[in-house]
Order: structure tokens, then sequence, then C-alpha cells
């Protein structure tokens, strides 16, 4: 299946959509618009050179954090950069961000935040903000839907593949996670075979303390 280029779909300015659908500014610069493929297109951002834009994962130290924001209201875009910079955070994880529809916009410092939504603003969402060095090294991304996001970077040696993901909480129909693990693994079976692969996210987990009986002797 061939690929279709990602349409930079931010207000005017480059603003990031709220909730209700309307955008507020916070100093993203538009992108213009097509210039990162999805993942499975093998397509080098525009004017990419490969070998200088090859990502030293193999060779430095790299940072990856993940964070449920519970929403992305005005100024919390800037909240998360800020983060990412103090704790040396390349990539950022980010679930629950709320917005609507997928897309792509550069930051004021250069950095990208990739994202994937549902039809509606209100509920879940995933994303994936990358500084600038490591935004160099970005191939492509492809948004599945509001709970999964996978994104391709050049590596020294092997590519990676990484997908965000979040999960249904345990409140959720059986359905509903039986939707979710299928579509993950798909996403994991059609990886490139040599990519390194990186999953990460909030898969809603809780840990019960196991009650044990113990017999007693008479």
């Amino acid at each position: 299946m061939k690929a279709k280029e990602i349409e930079n779909d931010m207000g005017p300015g480059g603003e990031t959509p709220k909730p209700d659908g309307s955008p507020v500014s916070i100093g993203e610069e538009p992108d213009d618009g097509g210039s990162i493929g999805l993942a499975d297109d093998g397509k080098m951002p525009d004017c990419a050179d490969l070998k200088k834009n090859r990502n030293k994962w193999l060779k430095r130290k790299h940072n990856i954090g993940i964070w449920n924001v519970r929403s992305m209201a005005a100024g919390k875009l800037n909240t998360i950069i800020d983060e990412a910079k103090e704790n040396k955070v390349d990539v950022f994880g980010i679930v629950e961000h709320r917005w609507a529809g997928s897309g792509h916009f550069t930051t004021s410092c250069g950095g990208k935040l990739l994202y994937s939504g549902k039809v509606r603003p209100g509920q879940s969402g995933v994303a994936i903000y990358l500084s600038k060095e490591i935004t160099k090294s970005l191939i492509g991304y492809k948004p599945i839907n509001d709970r999964i996001l996978t994104i391709r970077l050049l590596g020294q040696v092997k590519n990676i593949t990484l997908i965000q993901v979040y999960a249904p909480t345990s409140a959720s129909t059986e359905e509903d996670l039986e939707s979710f693990y299928s579509t993950l693994q798909k996403e994991i079976d059609s990886k490139e075979s040599k990519d390194i692969l990186i999953i990460s996210g909030d898969f809603n987990a809780k840990v019960r303390r196991q009650k044990t009986m113990k017999k007693m002797e008479s």
C-alpha cells in the first residue's frame, strides 16, 4: 500500500488545536505540509542527507520519556518542551492529549510534535515530541488511531521503530481491549524485520496484591 503524505492541519500560524477544536497560539511554526511521509513510506524528510542525519543511537545515550498529560490545554506543550530540555529527553511520548485528528508541526525550538487522536476532540489521543536533534533522524510516522502512533528513526547501524500506545482501561469492553491489542500486534508484525523495536506508553496496568492462604498445622 502506497503511503500518503500527511498535510499539516494546524490552524493559522501553526497553532495548536484545543479540545473544543479552536486553535490557541503558543508559538509553534507551521510545517510546510508533506515534508514527512508515513512510517512505511521509506521516505526521508525533504532535503535530508541520509549519512549526515543518521542518529548515533548505538554510540551515545538517549533518554525516552512518557507522560500522561490528561489533556493538552493552552500552554501545556511549552511545559512538556521545558521538561524535556531539563531532563535531557530526546523522545517524549505523550498520552491523553484529547486533540482531534492527526498531523504534525514544528515547534519554535525546532523540535517536532507528531500526534494522532479521535475524529472528535475530548478523549484519549497519543503523540510523540522529538527534540531538534532527533527530528533530523525522522524517516516518517504513521498515526494508526487515537491509541497507537508509530514512528521510524534512522539509526547508526539499525533503524528504530517506536510505537507509542495508550491502552484502554480495565473498565473498557472486551471488544475494545481485543481491538487494541490486535491492532498493536499487527503493527509489531508489520515493522521492518531489521528494525529495533521500542514500545512505550501507558498500558493502564494494575498491580494487585496476591492473597495467600497458609495452612495451619495442628
